[in-house]
């Protein structure tokens, strides 16, 4: 419960724009098999969340601050060897975006993020197509494409995801959830005097659920998502 409090206090003060310290250092030990467990971790801290299906048309719009948190083990070898210079949160990464989505006409949502983790920075962009908007019983169904990508440091990230998407307001609630498949790409260099290229490549079937609250004008949502590492979203922000 302790743990739970912290976290919820971690991405709070991320969404009040607490900037993520630290910097990645990838030390001369760092093996492909840890590069790859950098890369899982560091690829669910920059994907974008999921968030409801249904479309929200013209003129919709959404403006959202996120955080986000890893579950990560910062006594694993990957991280003493890559993440020395980065804090644990409450047990895991952080990391911090701001998320922009808009309506158009058939159907299609658009949108994209910029953010931060362990003193890198990162951005993202993302497709939404509807294939059944909700109505009466029925719930909203959609399909989603997003790449994220992160190349401010020694690590370059690359993840794409394919996702489909149900969703169903009631009242002022509207739970969600996806299930797809993502692909990530981690490169990196390190060691002297000649350093040593690698590069991994990651994939997996990932879930997602959350609950959105809408208030006017201004939503909650709460995202808990699962593929090749766990993470919590935590998100406010206005919208139509």
């Amino acid at each position: 419960m302790k743990r739970n409090c912290t976290i919820v206090v971690v991405l709070t003060l991320l969404l009040a724009g607490v900037a993520v310290a630290g910097d990645i250092v990838l030390s001369p030990d760092l093996t492909r098999e840890e590069l790859g467990e950098l890369t899982d971790h560091l690829g669910e801290a920059i994907v974008m969340p999921t968030g409801p299906v249904k479309p929200m048309g013209v003129p919709g719009f959404e403006l959202r601050l996120i955080g986000t948190w890893v579950n990560a083990d910062s006594g694993a070898s990957w991280w003493k060897h890559s993440m020395t210079g980065v804090s644990d949160t409450a047990g895991g990464l952080a990391s911090g975006a701001l998320l922009a989505r808009a309506g158009l006409p058939w159907g299609i949502d658009v949108g994209a993020q910029y953010g931060g983790v362990a003193g890198e920075t990162y951005w993202s962009a993302e497709l939404r197509k509807s294939l059944l908007k909700e109505s009466g019983l029925k719930p909203s169904l959609g399909l989603r494409g997003s790449y994220s990508t992160m190349d401010s440091g020694p690590v370059d990230l690359d993840v794409w995801t394919a996702d489909f998407g149900i969703s169903k307001r009631f009242a002022i609630f509207v739970p969600y959830a996806s299930v797809g498949y993502r692909w990530t790409r981690g490169q990196g260099s390190w060691g002297e005097p000649e350093p040593v290229a690698a590069s991994v490549d990651r994939d997996g079937v990932e879930v997602a659920a959350g609950l959105h609250l809408t208030l006017p004008v201004i939503g909650f949502r709460f995202e808990l998502r699962h593929g090749r590492a766990t993470a919590v979203y935590i998100g406010f922000g206005i919208g139509l």
